[in-house]
């Protein structure tokens, strides 16, 4: 006897109050079921999948406004010579405060700059080297050494256009 015909002959058994019972049961469990297995984790995922694409769309908003500012940026006139470029290193350590720590700034052509600071506290001097790298000018080389005071370094540093 096969499984099917097995359940037909116990379905034709029961009475028929036992079948009633078993189709109300089923009335309320199927639909039960249904959301418990199907619809809410398909909601669950939908509300995750909703998180991550706002996720992305805050992502793609920074790296438009990032894209935005670097063509502000290139657009910029960077003063080609290595005299400009004196200038600039001289002025953005004095608007960081750290212009009476500069023991040298030597042009080296038209398009090179080193730089010495005997003792500079390491954070203004990096907000000094963002600074110019927004003007154009990169770093080409860089040492940087411990200085006796806890916070400052002793920093060699060429920079190019």
């Amino acid at each position: 006897m096969t499984l099917a015909r097995h359940a037909m002959q116990r379905w034709r058994d029961l009475g028929e109050r036992e079948r009633r019972l078993i189709v109300a049961g089923l009335a309320v469990l199927l639909p039960v079921a249904l959301y418990l297995y199907l619809w809410q984790p398909m909601t669950a995922q939908r509300e995750r999948l909703h998180g991550e694409v706002e996720r992305l769309r805050g992502e793609v908003a920074s790296l438009r406004a990032d894209a935005e500012e670097v063509d502000r940026l290139r657009r910029q006139p960077h003063g080609g010579t290595g005299a400009g470029a004196e200038t600039q290193a001289r002025a953005a350590a004095a608007r960081q405060g750290i212009a009476d720590r500069l023991a040298s700034v030597t042009a080296q052509g038209s398009d090179r700059l080193s730089v010495e600071f005997a003792a500079v506290p390491f954070t203004p001097w990096l907000a000094w080297l963002g600074e110019l790298g927004s003007t154009g000018l990169g770093v080409v080389t860089c040492a940087i050494e411990p200085a006796a005071q806890a916070g400052e370094v002793r920093v060699q540093v060429t920079l190019a256009r």
